[in-house]
């Protein structure tokens, strides 16, 4: 069996349990460092994982087990907190779904664009081009419509793509700090999630804005068209009356 040791921040690479007890009597390591293996949740300290570890002398001395002195999140240039780990390592799998839809998403609105254009082209070819023909806009021509619906489309799902990035790098970012508990990977995971509902919160506010823009403009079209209409005064229908 091998373990990932890691102590004071520094990774030291795989070990097998021999090597561990080695550098254990040597004083190289203690039964208070941490230790990871594949298929485990979360880091944990030699002496849980290897029993005994804590008797194991050094320089004539016995080195008794200790837990970790500190519970710390995270200190500069040393170790995330295993609880820490624990709770980003719980998210990861709901983010990676996230992501996942979110790119699938993505490329269907871009299948969506390209149907679209070819079904613009096929309107077209057999309404010869007519004006207006099919696209639900008076005067204009089906082509048009449909590459202008595809390119608000390829928009859509351009704007998509930056988030969804983020959101794999939290994921990869959480996946390397289960291995190294290092501060740098965790400034990782928390950077592009920063990131992620930064743009989230731009894309709420713009939504807003736009929202009331358009409310706004309805309101003061029915305003305009209500005063001019005022204005005008009654309209008065043609007479169809005939005299005898």
């Amino acid at each position: 069996m091998k373990y990932h040791v890691s102590r004071n921040g520094a990774s030291l690479g795989e070990l097998s349990v021999e090597e561990i007890t080695a550098m254990v009597g040597a004083g190289q390591l203690t039964a208070a460092d941490a230790g990871w293996a594949e298929g485990m949740a979360e880091w944990q300290p030699l002496g849980v994982l290897i029993p005994g570890l804590g008797s194991v002398r050094v320089s004539g001395a016995v080195n008794p087990y200790a837990a970790p002195a500190s519970r710390q999140v995270a200190v500069a240039g040393g170790e995330v907190d295993v609880r820490t780990v624990g709770l980003l390592r719980g998210t990861r799998g709901w983010v990676m779904l996230m992501a996942v839809v979110g790119a699938i998403g993505s490329a269907m609105m871009v299948l969506g664009a390209l149907a679209m254009l070819l079904m613009g082209e096929v309107m077209a070819s057999s309404m010869g081009g007519a004006m207006g023909g099919g696209s639900g806009m008076p005067g204009v021509p089906p082509r048009t419509f449909m590459m202008g619906m595809a390119v608000l489309y390829l928009l859509f799902a351009a704007v998509y793509v930056y988030p969804i990035v983020k959101l794999f790098q939290f994921c990869g970012a959480v996946t390397a700090l289960s291995r190294t508990r290092q501060v740098s990977d965790l400034d990782r995971a928390l950077d592009a999630q920063r990131v992620f509902w930064k743009f989230i919160g731009i894309m709420m506010l713009a939504g807003i804005v736009i929202y009331v823009i358009a409310i706004a403009a309805l309101v003061g079209t029915g305003v305009m068209a209500g005063a001019a209409k005022a204005r005008s005064g009654p309209v008065v229908p043609p007479s169809t009356y005939t005299p005898p």
